[in-house]
This record gives structure tokens, C-alpha cells and sequence, in this order.
């Protein structure tokens, strides 16, 4: 299970207003306090369902088989997200423009899709993108176009002269494409921490690599192979 603050509206200030739990801590004065209490539920770091299916074609001299996997029901920490607008010095030197086009700019912007972008927001800001929530926090279900394999038979009149009895040229693909509501260049096949220091967000978070608690998650990649089999 993931905890996560959830985002409920935004200030006039432009910032997000945090929900806050009630009956949670107040501080001396009595006034309500974000902290730990606050925290909701957004989602499950593990699928609840993952499956697969298969089939093969066959036409002639040609093979065709194809692959898919899925899965279901599970969240992820979309933290290059969170890093990119986030803008923290020492942190991210950058942000993606079209994320600061939609901003809050201005008392009254009714056109704003996220809250105001403030340089160092987790310093001097409303640590608007510091804090996970579910700007942050995406569905993470996925169908993935694993293997693609395409086979051709040579002709019999063509293999025997070169004194063979099957000659077989072919292409083999893995890990192809997604379809995923995942944003940006995240993959949505992550891992999670293997330390005690690993939360249930960070960990499964695509960070830097110098934190246990934030693993740098390498993607799978996709591979291109071209098979040859022969029979003598």
C-alpha cells in the first residue's frame, strides 16, 4: 500500500492546498498542520493482475508470432516528473516547458491546470511538487508488445544447391512498445527498493543512483535479432 497527499484545490496564492485529515495534530497555537497524518491512499505498488497472450500465424513459407503481457491495478512514483518542474537548485536545472505553460499564473487564471511554478519550490515555495500527490502518483497499467517474431522458409530448389535441407532467415523483437498512461519518457515495468530505507514511493521511483531509498530503476530495453537456422 502507497500513502500519498491528495490535492483537493488551490489557493489563491496559486498554490495546491493540501488536504488535512480530520482530528490530526495542531500546532501550539491550535492551527492545523500538515504532516504524516495527512497522508491518503493513491495506490498499490504491485499489479493486482498481470497477464499474457500469445499466438502464431502461419502462411505459406511465412511464420508470425506475437506476444503480449499486461498488467493491472498497481501505481508508480512518476519522480522524473516531479524533478523536472519541481526545479530545486542543486536538484534540476530544467523544467518541461509545456508543464509550466499550464502553471497558475495569476489571480482568477481559469485556464491553470496545475499549480503556480515558483523557482526552489521545495525551499521557498508551497513545496507544490516535492510532496507526492496525484500530480505525481500515476496509474501505472500497462500493455506491453513483447516478442514479434517473423520466420521465412527458403525454397526447397533454392536450399539444395547449396547442399542443405532447410535454410530459415528470421527477425526476432522483444519489448517493442507500451501502452501505458505513464507521462513522459518513464517506463511502467519498475522495481522496488531492496533496502529498509526504501518507502513504498521511493521505491519505486526512477531516481538518481546515489540514494538507496530512490534506486535508479534501469528500463528493459528493446532488442532486434536476426536468427539464421540451418538443416544439412
Amino acid at each position: 500500500m502507497s500513502d500519498g497527499q491528495q490535492i483537493p484545490g488551490r489557493k489563491d496564492a496559486g498554490d495546491y492546498e493540501w488536504c488535512n485529515r480530520y482530528g490530526s495534530a495542531r500546532d501550539a497555537d491550535g492551527r492545523e498542520i500538515i504532516n504524516a497524518e495527512d497522508m491518503f491512499y493513491l495506490g498499490n505498488v504491485v499489479p493486482h493482475s498481470t497477464g499474457g497472450i500469445s499466438n502464431t500465424f502461419r502462411y505459406k513459407r511465412l511464420t508470425l508470432s506475437i506476444y503480449l503481457d499486461y498488467a493491472l491495478g498497481h501505481s508508480i512514483y512518476n519522480y522524473m516528473k516531479t524533478r523536472m518542474i519541481q526545479n530545486t537548485i542543486g536538484q534540476s536545472n530544467s523544467a518541461i516547458a509545456s508543464y509550466v505553460y499550464d502553471c497558475w499564473k495569476y489571480p482568477g487564471d481559469t485556464n491553470a491546470k496545475y499549480a503556480r511554478y515558483f523557482p526552489n519550490d521545495g525551499d521557498y515555495g508551497n513545496a507544490n511538487w516535492g510532496r507526492a500527490s496525484d500530480f505525481n502518483v500515476e496509474k501505472a497499467d500497462y500493455l506491453c508488445l513483447r516478442d514479434v517474431s517473423l520466420y521465412y522458409d527458403l525454397p526447397e530448389r533454392w536450399v539444395r544447391k547449396l547442399h542443405m535441407k532447410k535454410l530459415t532467415v528470421g527477425i526476432t523483437c522483444n519489448t517493442i512498445a507500451y501502452w501505458t498512461g505513464v507521462t513522459g519518457a518513464i517506463n511502467p515495468e519498475t522495481g522496488m527498493g531492496a533496502t529498509s530505507s526504501s518507502g513504498h514511493y521511493t521505491s519505486v521511483s526512477t531516481a538518481n543512483s546515489s540514494s538507496d531509498s530512490r534506486p535508479n530503476i534501469f528500463p528493459p530495453t528493446s532488442k532486434f535479432l536476426f536468427n539464421l537456422k540451418v538443416t544439412f
